[in-house]
């Protein structure tokens, strides 16, 4: 009974157990037929891009669930297309109509809406290069790229981008297209192999303009990279130093720069500009200097010694002279004179170099007298004169001291007359006057009347003694002809010596004559002057006043009438005259002219 209870139950439980399998059955039944019965077809238009090139084109179809809003599509099953080696389906860029798209573990989720699905495929950066076209900036200033399979010739690159090549930006005013520059070469002729990354720029004929000082215009055309080869000294002003250049952009009229003539030397054509010279006048240096000897003539500010100073090329100098002519005071009789190279400066004159400019005294023309001192021994210093301002006493130059003559020194006389001021009182001396040393520094020179001051001497003249044949004349113990003392009377010369007239017999003396005039002054001082070969007498000979050599004649008459000894003709102050000394000597002049009376003794 038992046994038959549990084979019971077993059999219960596998019923129960089949029901309840036949039940999930029949529900999985239900279920697979009700999702049979929304499943839906998705399809969607597939594009495969190389750059802007579309490599394949077709259609991606994929059964979805009707419920859900999305579809899931496995990426591997898009590539559709076999890429070379140039490309890759790895970092593509996935667009869903227009929209980025990412993956998300190698799938793509999109709308069930999705019209076309596009892939740019990749470029392999080890595979490709970027050529970049550049332009001036004027022209464009947004930068192309295009990108080049390495190891691409010029050629396939000129003929696949021809169509970016001939696009040029839109044309300014000053710039003309001329070529294409790889590395300094024209893209046009080139043939090389593009092995790496590199810049093609554009070349244009670029309008570069000078501005003149004087506002004229002068354009140039250069290439673009080109240097400004300018001829700059063309643009230099005389007097003037070229400091610097404003560049002007010719597009904007707004300066761009200023800068220096060594920068502009070196700039290369970029943008069309104009460039406009910047002047300063030329500076000069001027050096004031004045020689040691002639500052004495006048009085100089401290300021001015050695003073340096700039100055404008364009100012004439008349301003700088009557800045230094404030601060120079020359002395009486002396102008101010400024001179370069010892030539007096023109005020109108303008600085041309570094320039020594010399402050210099100059004697005013007139207002000095020139004075000499001449004779034997005097030192040229002396002779050769020296300058006294007019109205001034000689005291203020060298004066002689002494002389260099062994003759007696009398004193000086001038070669006109001339003012001699003592004790407040001026006194006119006459040329010919003598003046002594000491007395000197008392001539006052005159305006325009030059002094040439003739040392005087003592001259020693001589006097002969001759006869007209009739008889003899001799003077007692001396020669017939003897030395007379300038300015003193022939018997002051010759002493207690007399003259003795020794007519021939039958003759007597009559008189006597100079060949050239006699000065006799007699007693009281008086002179009178006997004209030459007029008659003086024996008493007048010892009076005259010695001045210049003379020849003095004796004149002996015949004797009319009773002859006489007359003692008085001879002398009788010779007491030998007659003496017993002239008895043996027969030969002698006196015996000759006694003849006969000397044995009458």
């Amino acid at each position: 009974m038992k046994k038959r209870f549990i084979l019971i139950s077993l059999c219960l439980s596998m019923f129960l157990s089949l029901s309840s399998n036949h039940r999930q059955i029949f529900a999985n039944e239900q279920a697979s037929a009700t999702v049979s019965h929304t499943k839906e077809e998705f399809r969607s238009r597939l594009t495969i891009k190389e750059d802007n090139k579309v490599v394949y084109s077709g259609q991606v179809n994929s059964e979805v669930d009707s419920n859900g809003s999305q579809v899931v599509l496995d990426y591997a099953n898009l590539k559709k297309y076999t890429v070379d080696r140039f490309y890759s389906y790895d970092n593509a860029k996935i667009r869903v109509d227009g929209k980025s798209i990412a993956l998300e573990d190698g799938k793509l989720r999109l709308d069930k809406t999705a019209k076309e699905i596009s892939i740019q495929l990749a470029k392999r950066s080890d595979l490709w290069n970027k050529v970049n076209l550049i332009y001036p900036q004027e022209i464009d200033k947004v930068k192309r790229e295009i990108d080049v399979k390495t190891y691409s010739s010029f050629e396939d690159f000129r003929l696949n981008n021809q169509a970016i090549l001939n696009k040029l930006p839109s044309p300014k005013e000053n710039y003309s297209f001329s070529h294409y520059d790889v590395n300094g070469n024209n893209l046009a002729t080139y043939n090389g192999i593009i092995t790496s990354d590199l810049n093609i720029k554009g070349i244009y004929n670029t309008k570069i303009i000078f501005k003149t000082y004087n506002d004229k215009l002068d354009d140039y055309e250069f290439k673009t990279g080109e240097k400004i080869d300018v001829n700059l000294a063309r643009y230099d002003r005389n007097d003037y130093d070229t400091v610097s250049y404003d560049i002007i952009n010719n597009a904007s009229s707004k300066l761009v720069k200023n800068i220096s003539r060594e920068e502009l030397e070196n700039m290369v054509v970029e943008d069309s500009i104009t460039v406009i010279p910047k002047y300063e006048p030329k500076k000069y240096k001027v050096m004031v200097r004045q020689d040691n000897y002639n500052k004495r003539f006048g009085k100089i500010d401290e300021s001015l010694e050695n003073y340096d100073i700039e100055w404008q090329a364009n100012m004439p100098l008349s301003g700088l002279l009557s800045e230094l002519r404030s601060k120079i005071k020359p002395n009486d009789g002396y102008e101010l004179q400024f001179r370069i190279n010892k030539k007096e400066v023109d005020p109108g004159q303008f600085l041309q170099e570094e320039t020594l400019l010399e402050i210099y005294f100059k004697k005013k023309e007139g207002s000095w007298v020139n004075v000499k001192f001449t004779g034997e021994g005097i030192d040229k210093f002396l002779s050769d004169g020296q300058e006294v301002l007019a109205g001034n006493r000689i005291d203020t130059i060298n004066l002689p001291t002494s002389q260099g003559s062994n003759k007696e020194f009398v004193g000086w006389t001038a070669n006109r007359e001339y003012k001699y001021q003592i004790k407040n009182k001026t006194i006119l001396k006459e040329k010919d006057s003598v003046i002594k040393t000491v007395d000197l520094p008392h001539v006052v020179a005159t305006k325009d009347q030059n002094l040439v001051f003739k040392a005087k001497y003592l001259e020693n003249y001589k006097v002969r003694l001759t006869s007209n044949g009739l008889g003899n004349v001799l003077l007692t113990n001396s020669d017939n002809v003897f030395n007379v003392k300038e300015g003193t009377l022939i018997k002051n010369s010759i002493g207690n010596k007399k003259l003795l007239m020794l007519p021939n017999a039958h003759f007597q003396f009559s008189h006597l004559t100079a060949d050239h005039a006699v000065m006799i002054r007699n007693e009281s001082g008086a002179v009178k002057l006997v004209a030459a070969g007029e008659k003086f007498s024996q008493q007048d000979f010892y009076n005259i006043v010695g001045y210049r050599d003379l020849n003095i004649k004796s004149h002996f008459s015949l004797y009319k009438g009773e002859l006489s000894l007359d003692n008085s003709l001879i002398s009788n102050d010779d007491s030998n005259l007659l003496s017993l000394e002239f008895d043996k000597n027969y030969n002698s002049t006196l015996e000759d002219a006694l003849g006969p009376l000397n044995y009458l003794r």
